[in-house]
């Protein structure tokens, strides 16, 4: 079985993975992982992981 990691930058990427390409995928003996992660873009909100971390400080 041949494994196939994918990362995904948002929530819709992520769908698309687990309910499209996954099952497809999987038909042909891979199995695919799909792993959402934090971008950039998304520290800078201000409810983001830094606006967090630097009301902390203050």
């Amino acid at each position: 079985m041949i494994r196939l990691n994918i990362t995904a930058e948002g929530f819709s990427e992520e769908r698309f993975v687990t309910d499209m390409l996954r099952p497809h995928l999987l038909g042909f003996g891979i199995y695919t992982e799909v792993r959402k992660v934090l971008t950039n873009r998304k520290l800078r909100k201000e409810e983001g992981l830094l606006a967090t971390a630097n009301s902390r400080m203050t």
